[in-house]
């Protein structure tokens, strides 16, 4: 194209030539410069030039600019941009910074597949690591479908809440018994556990006696009423309380108060408020075995006490009280071992049908051949623990490869001497002597020799069992002679009735008018349920008397009336009950005096009826006589054998809960 120039002379009249001729003009001139411009790019362009020439002209998005200069103007613009934007998200990140730990904790959380463990309550996660730790965890609080993350922050000090977790399901089939820890499945959460509909438990008040609750949450004390332990509830939910009652106070799921309702106002239906997990409350002791608490607006017409009852093929185990758990029990095809379940309770945790005889062991730990001896299975201890046994033999504890940790001979740690187990423990071997300790052989955690023995087995804990028994909670003194210092009928009675403490005043060969010496005052403060039960020692000059004889007339009636002089002077209100003793010798007749096993017996049950005192009458009950006397009793046919107790213990069991 060729250029313009020279372009049109426009003159000096202002005219419509003069008009047009400029208008012209600069369209030439434009177009002469846009040429120009082409021509120069067009050189540029054909010419061979360095990458950075090139380059310039190209930003960050890919995009070509016509110059370096338009480049540079759109780089620039832009920086600022982000400049501006970074800014004001430096300055939000200054106030909700977050440490390195925290940040940390997150991705480790992520990366290692999800929380860490799960509680109920944030109180409850706090509880367990107050200072922290690495890892997240959720919290279940009010709502267990939508629990919410917690992570530590050791910048504010902290646990912080992250929000509601956002739950992958769970495959069918895909927890695993290690998924559960020992002792963390609660009675609430198993399936074959029956809970009554009264949720008030007389026997969980947590020492709260003599103690009242205003409708603030605060507490005062108050000689008339007890107070109620946190009895967990339903939000936005009504419920029925029997009159009179006190002031009421409910608690979210931290168990913080939240609100009450005061005494003055509170009807026998109330509705919870709407994040309330917890109430507590308290009753007149004059009507605490009458009280109820019940999910409705309509209380039963009869009362109904508080129990759980364990159930299984809809069939409520009756048996369930009177026998210890051992390893052929099966709960829900054994998914959740018996360890997991927090209600079930192992004491004595050598099971002797898992000990192997003819082996003993030595101090480092290794097994060799010992007709006499035997040594028990791998049994699972804790750590850092303190245990205590009553057989004697060598010990070694094991690592949870089951390799040897160390040795001890049985002089260190042997029968009744408590011992530690180290650190890294996992498991305890130990040997005895079958002629001696096998039977009745037992290892418990702590430093003290029970009362009784324990057999090996899990047993229901209290807060289940004993709260539907006759005597559940309750705590029995058995004052006898060697009879009781054996411990074994008590074993079958604690069972039965339901015991919470056995406390055992037992000594071999003590005298019948002897029994009151270990009897305090100090003794009695704890004590429900007292019984009696001797004589066989006071037998060979035993004067019997009669009902008119006084306590200090040295005859039987007078023994007897002497014991519940000195008892019921120091504690009315104890629960005093005779036993009269099983037959022993069972061809023996009458002594010097002409009295009688019999006539004992009678006696007795003679002096107590006159003084209203309930008798336990095993002499007449047990069954032991000249037939059965190798069934019963031991080899000196004084003293019972093991079915012997049992069947004594059995019957004194019955005859108490009839009381």
């Amino acid at each position: 194209m060729m250029p313009r120039w020279p372009y049109r002379i426009i003159g000096a009249t202002l005219d419509r030539v003069f008009r047009n001729n400029m208008n012209d003009n600069f369209k030439d001139i434009e177009e002469d410069f846009k040429e120009q411009k082409a021509r120069v790019d067009n050189f540029i362009n054909s010419q061979n030039q360095a990458d950075e020439a090139k380059d310039i002209r190209v930003d960050d998005e890919g995009k070509i600019h016509p110059t370096a200069r338009d480049s540079i103007l759109f780089m620039n613009d832009k920086r600022k941009k982000e400049i501006e934007t970074n800014t004001a998200q430096l300055a939000t990140l200054e106030s909700k910074k977050a440490d390195n730990d925290f940040v940390t904790t997150l991705i480790n959380s992520v990366s290692g597949g999800g929380p860490r463990d799960v509680y109920y309550t944030l109180e409850a996660l706090k509880s367990a690591f107050p200072n922290g730790t690495t890892g997240l965890y959720l919290v279940l609080n009010t709502d267990p479908e939508n629990p919410h993350k917690y992570a530590w922050s050791s910048t504010d000090k902290d646990w912080l809440d992250l929000g509601v977790y956002q739950w992958d399901q769970v495959p069918d089939s895909s927890l695993t018994t290690n998924k559960y820890a020992n002792n963390s499945v609660t009675n609430n959460k198993a399936n074959f556990i029956s809970k009554s509909i009264n949720l008030f438990n007389m026997h969980n008040i947590n020492n709260q006696d003599s103690m009242d609750i205003l409708y603030n949450g605060e507490t005062q004390a108050n000689s008339l009423t007890v107070l109620t332990d946190y009895i967990e509830i339903n939000a936005n939910a009504y419920y029925s309380i029997t009159k009179p009652g006190r002031s009421i106070a409910f608690y979210n799921a931290q168990k913080e108060f939240i609100s009450g309702i005061d005494v003055s106002v509170v009807q026998s239906t109330f509705q919870t408020p709407s994040n309330a997990c917890y109430m507590r409350t308290a009753f007149y002791k004059t009507s605490i075995h009458l009280a109820m608490i019940v999910k409705g607006t309509t209380l039963p017409t009869n009362y109904v006490p508080y129990f759980s009852k364990i159930v299984k093929d809809d069939k409520t185990l009756s048996s369930v009280v009177a026998d210890n758990f051992t390893d052929d029990v099966d709960f829900g095809k054994d998914l959740i071992k018996k360890k997991n379940l927090e209600f079930l309770k192992l004491k004595n945790l050598f099971d002797k049908s898992k000990a192997t005889l003819g082996v003993w062991m030595t101090n480092s730990g290794n097994t060799a051949s010992n007709a006499d001896q035997y040594t028990s299975d791998y049994i699972e201890i804790e750590p850092d623990t303190t245990y205590i046994r009553n057989t004697n033999g060598n010990y070694a504890f094991f690592d949870e490869n089951k390799i040897v940790i160390e040795g001890h001979d049985e002089n260190n740690g042997g029968k009744l001497n408590p011992f530690t187990t180290p650190s890294n423990a996992k498991y305890v071997r130990f040997s005895g002597w079958s002629a001696y300790d096998l039977q009745e052989g037992y290892l418990i955690k702590g430093d003290t020799k029970p009362s009784m023995f324990i057999p090996y087995g899990y047993s229901i804990s209290h807060d289940i069992v004993t709260s539907h028994q006759r005597w559940g909670g309750k705590t029995w003194l058995s004052v006898g002679d060697s009879y009781t210092a054996a411990g074994r009928y008590q074993i079958e009675v604690a069972r039965i009735c339901g015991f919470e403490k056995v406390k055992i005043d037992g000594v071999v060969g003590r005298m019948f008018s002897d029994f009151t010496q270990n009897i305090t005052v100090d003794v009695l403060d704890d004590v429900d349920v007292l019984t009696i039960m001797g004589g066989a020692n006071n037998f060979g000059g035993l004067r019997l008397g009669t009902i008119d004889d006084t306590p200090d007339s040295g005859t039987w009636y007078g023994m007897i009336k002497l014991l519940i002089d000195h008892i019921l002077t120091l504690k009315p209100s104890v629960r005093l009950v005779f036993i009269t003793q099983s037959r022993y010798y069972a061809s023996q007749g009458a002594n010097i005096n002409g009295v009688t096993q019999e006539m004992m017996a009678n006696a007795m049950k003679e002096t107590c009826q006159y003084y209203s005192i309930p008798v336990i009458d095993v002499f007449s009950k047990c069954g032991f006589n000249t037939y059965t006397e190798s069934v019963y009793m031991s080899g000196d046919k004084l003293h019972p054998n093991n079915i012997g107790y049992k069947k004594i213990g059995e019957i004194i069991g019955e005859e108490l809960n009839k009381l």
